[in-house]
């Protein structure tokens, strides 16, 4: 049995049953921090795997006849299990090994794969163009007109209040916008895609706030300016960073111009898988360059994200093309 989403395993017959098929599960707590670092290991996994087995959680202070058949004494631990017999484990947070290990598990596995379900190509087109629009910055505004030229009263109205709660808001580094009367397409499209019909919308660090009577009531209570300056904080930053796009490198230098051999090798494997990618230059912001390391665990670049998750450096990623599964980060 596959699914769409990782299961959280709540009972021990829960987990007899999954453990019948092809199953990757996470064993956590709630009080062990690395194993939120896991969560999205095994999230960003289960996205390009998910045909070929179950991605799962189980906490393993819950389950404790499940932690003790499988010899659980630390958290987090990952096994992979076919057929009720343990294959592979992976102790703590190790995304290299975890990639691997599943990577190896998936291109043996005798289990039939479901045929993948026709993609809707327009749509999907759209929803990565409005992913990429409402990340672009860590605050974005979609408004009728610019900033500066506002053509409806509630854009004029949003953009008043903007600058009076922060005076140089324009001039923000981390803000930016999009003109709505420029592209249709995404005027009707991101109505769909954030659940609000209206216009202005004000995102930031790609989440909805709303529209200008959200706003308003943020600023009464004191909130707006607070969510503003959230967009700047550190943490923020690199997490806004990792999900901008759905697959995002950062390496030295550029794809065009890459910096450095390992950076070089890493995008003619992408370009190999043909897979489309965002970058960042980590020579740019050497603050985001060192912070990157401790955030994501990995000591080295170039670093490989997917859908914000950690994916891994040049040896991970040459396991994966090799296995076939480096191009289906892009489904």
């Amino acid at each position: 049995m596959t699914g769409s989403a990782v299961v959280d395993i709540k009972s021990a017959a829960e987990f007899d049953s999954f453990a019948k098929g092809s199953l990757v599960v996470h064993f956590w707590a709630d009080w062990a921090e690395q194993c939120k670092q896991v969560d999205q290991i095994i999230s960003a996994l289960q996205q390009v795997h998910q045909q070929k087995a179950t991605f799962a959680r189980c906490e393993a202070e819950n389950i404790d006849d499940v932690a003790k058949k499988f010899q659980i004494s630390a958290v987090p631990t990952t096994i992979i299990i076919s057929k009720g017999v343990e294959i592979a484990r992976v102790n703590g947070v190790d995304p290299a090994g975890l990639n691997i290990a599943v990577a190896k598990f998936t291109s043996s596995s005798s289990s039939a794969s479901e045929p993948s379900p026709k993609r809707n190509v327009e749509s999907e087109t759209l929803t990565q163009k409005l992913h990429r629009l409402t990340h672009k910055s860590g605050i974005v505004l979609f408004l009728k007109g610019i900033p500066s030229e506002p053509k409806c009263k509630f854009s004029r109205a949003t953009m008043e209040l903007l600058t009076q709660v922060q005076s140089d808001f324009i001039s923000n580094k981390d803000f930016s916008s999009f003109n709505i009367l420029d592209d249709e397409d995404v005027r009707q499209g991101i109505k769909e895609y954030s659940k609000w019909p209206t216009f202005p919308q004000l995102y930031i660090n790609g989440d909805l706030v709303g529209g200008l009577d959200v706003m308003k009531e943020m600023h009464e209570e004191g909130e707006l300016l607070e969510s503003i300056e959230s967009a700047n904080s550190l943490n923020t930053k690199l997490k806004w960073l990792t999900h901008k796009s759905p697959v995002i490198l950062f390496m030295k230098g550029n794809p065009n111009e890459p910096k450095c051999g390992f950076s070089r090798k890493m995008i003619a494997l992408l370009q190999e898988a043909c897979l489309d990618f965002d970058h960042f230059d980590i020579l740019s912001d050497e603050t985001v360059r060192q912070e990157l390391k401790v955030y994501s665990s990995w000591p080295t670049f170039p670093q490989l994200y997917h859908k914000g998750a950690l994916v891994g450096g040049l040896d991970v990623c040459a396991e994966l093309h090799e296995n076939g599964e480096l191009s289906d980060l892009g489904k």
